[in-house]
């Protein structure tokens, strides 16, 4: 149905061709909007906004469709253009409204949402609504200077309207919307009060929870006064003054923010964990897991001086952030003072602590390569009695440790003899009690890791004669 409906404009047997109007373009939108194509929604409230300026539908449509499409930067600025073009166009205004809610309903902490609201509520002559928006507003919002100024304004509004009243009645106001106090202060705000008749003035304020507060009074005089008790703590308070006489009575309300007392700044207090610390030479860092306290913004500063007392600054830098001391690897070994100084606006206090930069130690000379045992000999031949004993070899043996040893005895006939035994030392030979006279051959063998050498000795074992 929607193709056959556009087509209707632009093609009458496609030879009049007719451009669509500014009601057309509605038509077209607010469709879109019941079909939920909000993309074309928006292109045909822009076409409306463009040839009728003066139709609050285009305004609120479009930003309608944006806010579906989640536009709402893009939908806000709709409305505020929207307001700009009918300021006091109520069709568009109680259709902003609507438009407001649902975005403050999606976004509770937009901030621009309220202020639209609140400003289509103002503009809509109801105050009380306004008022309501804004505390909607301040509860998400608490510290929005936009929305107290803006609900300030909405309070003097609402203090106008009693200057319609009859001329004998009196009528109270205060010439500031907001007043802004600083905690601990005593002040006093004066009042504007008009009337043929003398009034009786009252004074009671809340604070953000809506508790009454007993910190406001009224001064009597000529010029009444209301009086800020210094005890009150910061914070943002409603103060509503009553002004009652014969005729009837009027009320005005209006803001008190009191900022919180800035703390009196506090001397940094240094205190570093250790006296001394040391680290190698070539540089690096050191943590110092010092504390520090004092009213920022605080600045550290660093002097440092040799054990001649020459300045060495140049080699050592602190970060505040990580509590750690850089050493520059070019710093020569030695023991050094270091002051660290934090100073703020109130004063200055210092640490100190030594470094010592010890020297890096001497490279270890590389490994000597190992070397396969050699056995030399000095005496090959050897004699000893039947009976068993010992002889003693005459041979050296080079190579690394540890060297192991094994000796291998034959006969005369290669046969293996197990008499023959290595002593107490590698050059001690013990010869078995059992062994005959004859010759026999002793191999004697040393062995490393890296091999082995085998030499050759010669034993003749005698006959005693008796």
């Amino acid at each position: 149905m929607l193709i056959s409906f556009i087509a209707a404009f632009f093609c009458n047997g496609c030879n009049n061709a007719k451009p669509l109007t500014a009601a057309d373009y509605l038509s077209l939108g607010e469709r879109y909007l019941l079909e939920l194509n909000y993309e074309q929604a928006v292109v045909q409230f822009q076409n409306l906004i463009e040839i009728d300026p003066m139709n609050p539908r285009g305004y609120t449509g479009l930003a309608e469709a944006l806010v579906e499409t989640d536009r709402i930067d893009e939908a806000l600025a709709a409305l505020q253009q929207g307001y700009e073009a009918l300021p006091n166009d109520d069709e568009f205004l109680e259709k902003s409204v609507d438009v407001h809610k649902k975005i403050i309903n999606r976004y509770k902490l937009h901030l621009a949402a309220y202020i639209g609201l609140i400003k289509a509520y103002i503009s809509l002559d109801r105050i009380e609504l306004a008022l309501e928006a804004l505390n909607q507003g301040l509860e998400n919002l608490p510290d929005s200077v936009e929305l107290i100024e803006l609900g300030a304004s909405a309070a003097l509004q609402r203090g106008k309207a009693a200057s319609t009243r009859p001329a004998l009645l009196p009528i109270i106001s205060v010439s500031e919307p907001v007043f802004r106090l600083d905690e601990g202060s005593s002040a006093s705000i004066k009042l504007n009060l008009e009337g043929d008749s003398d009034a009786a003035v009252t004074v009671q304020g809340v604070n953000e929870e809506g508790e009454p507060v007993s910190g406001f009074g009224i001064l009597s005089g000529a010029v009444p006064y209301i009086s800020v008790d210094p005890s009150l703590p910061a914070g943002l308070y409603d103060v509503t003054v009553t002004a009652k006489n014969a005729t009837g009575e009027s009320s005005f309300t209006f803001m008190v923010s009191i900022k919180a007392k800035e703390p009196p700044p506090f001397v940094p207090a240094f205190n570093v964990s250790n006296s001394s610390y040391s680290i190698p030479a070539g540089g690096g860092s050191i943590a110092l897991n010092y504390t520090l306290t004092g009213s920022e913004p605080i600045s550290v500063s660093l002097q440092a001086s040799d054990s001649n007392g020459a300045g060495a600054s140049g080699y050592f830098s602190i970060n505040k952030n990580n509590k750690a001391l850089g050493v520059s690897g070019n710093t020569p070994p030695g023991i050094y003072s270091v002051t660290l100084t934090a100073s703020n606006d109130a004063g200055k206090n210092s640490a100190a602590f030594k470094v010592e930069v010890t020297a890096a130690p001497a490279p270890e000379p590389p490994p000597t390569p190992a070397v396969a045992p050699k056995i030399n000999v000095g005496n090959a031949t050897y004699w000893i009695y039947e009976g068993g004993g010992t002889i003693t070899l005459d041979y050296t043996v080079s190579g690394t440790a540890p060297i192991s040893y094994s000796l291998q005895a034959y006969d005369v006939s290669g046969s293996l003899n197990n008499e023959f035994s290595i002593g107490n030392t590698a050059k001690t030979i013990v010869v078995g009690q059992n062994v005959y006279a004859g010759e026999f051959t002793l191999q004697l063998t040393a062995s490393n890791e890296k091999g082995s050498s085998t030499a050759t000795f010669n034993i003749i074992v005698m006959v005693w004669m008796h």
